[in-house]
């Protein structure tokens, strides 16, 4: 699942967890 939160990482696509962008 490395790609998965690699997109949260950007916080741009994925920007409605930005609960990930502590990761």
């Amino acid at each position: 699942p490395r790609a998965v939160e690699r997109k949260k990482y950007g916080l741009k696509k994925a920007r409605k967890r930005p609960q990930f962008s502590k990761r």
